[in-house]
């Protein structure tokens, strides 16, 4: 409860700073208890945001928590807030990790919940968020990923937008497109040990492809309630949806490789990569790096030309003008250096 917590910050107030979610009943309506839910928090010198993000999965007023957060060694306060708050957490550590992946494996191998996710350590949970999640869950027991939406906020938590959508598989793959709400998004932890955990070798778009793995295998129930808020700074990785994108031709590689998959699934193999690597080319065009850009434009109108000459002409083109830029700002360099030698000779 909230008189049970530290003081919030000096100048703080409203949720979850001097506001608490009403308690829920000690057992759900049909008498049975409510289930274990399980947060993982995996954080890496976030002290700014961090204490924000506890009080805000603590005073969830939610009477079967798990809470952990693993702490990547940070250099700043981190362990410091972590250390106010130590008697209401289930696990915690402060130690050098190889990434977000990795702490979130570490929080997830450790949980216990029947219900697992993960939240940000820049990120929060709305009020009575974590009750709500466990009625819709115990509504759909077939589903394994109940997701809502989220809103979008800036550095000082001012609303800027709100997202989150049904997740179809099909038209998600068709253009590498994630619409999870990702710090709206939980998991029911026995399909974990199907489809397995995080990819430690991703660092941008991990949860993409952990939705993928698990939708090809179970269903998604969405719904449109606001049980999160991201917020974008600029050293969040929301705030670089190209390094984000950057991920999709790996993800979609190891998808394709996938024993088992649905003829409609296999139909998409080429305008699915299409997709991946224009958007590799985005990256490469965006980092001026325009010979490796081109390189997977020529790939992707290979692969699929009707999604670089249409549905993905913007991305296309960009690659191209960067080309002719490029190959323009040679020949204009060329010219002034013909200029220059052709003065200094008549001086």
């Amino acid at each position: 409860m909230l008189k049970e917590l530290p003081k919030p910050q000096a100048g703080k107030s409203g949720w979850p700073w001097t506001e608490e979610t009403p308690r829920v009943p000690v057992r759900m309506a049909d008498g049975t208890p409510w289930p274990l839910i399980s947060i993982v928090t995996p954080s890496l010198n976030q002290g700014k945001f961090l204490e924000e993000t506890i009080r805000s999965v603590l005073l969830q007023g939610y009477p079967n928590l798990e809470y952990i957060i693993i702490d990547g060694g940070s250099t700043d306060d981190s362990v410091e807030i972590i250390k106010k708050y130590e008697p209401w957490l289930s696990y915690w550590v402060s130690e050098k990790d190889s990434g977000q992946s990795d702490a979130i494996n570490k929080g997830w191998e450790r949980a216990t919940g029947e219900i697992v996710a993960y939240l940000n350590s820049d990120d929060l949970y709305t009020p009575g968020a974590l009750g709500e999640v466990a009625l819709e869950f115990g509504d759909h027991p077939e589903c394994a990923v109940i997701h809502g939406q989220t809103i979008t906020t800036d550095q000082g938590g001012k609303q800027r937008g709100v997202f989150g959508s049904s997740f179809d598989l099909i038209s998600s793959i068709n253009g590498c497109n994630d619409t999870v709400a990702q710090p709206s998004a939980f998991i029911r932890r026995s399909v974990l040990s199907d489809v397995g955990l995080m990819d430690e070798n991703l660092h941008r778009a991990m949860d993409y492809d952990l939705w993928l793995r698990l939708r090809i295998k179970y269903p998604f129930y969405y719904v449109p309630q606001r049980w999160s808020k991201l917020r974008c700074h600029p050293a969040s990785k929301s705030s670089g949806r190209i390094s984000l994108r950057s991920d999709c031709l790996a993800i979609m590689k190891k998808l394709y490789s996938t024993a088992g998959l649905t003829k409609e699934v296999l139909s998409l193999r080429n305008r699915a990569l299409a997709w991946a690597n224009l958007f590799e080319a985005q990256m490469y065009t965006a980092t001026n790096r325009p010979v490796r850009a081109r390189w997977h434009a020529l790939v992707a109108f290979i692969l699929d030309r009707q999604v670089c000459l249409k549905s993905g002409k913007g991305l296309f083109v960009q690659t191209l003008l960067n080309e002719a830029m490029f190959i323009q700002m040679s020949g204009i360099k060329k010219r002034l250096e013909k200029s220059v030698l052709y003065l200094h000779r008549l001086n």
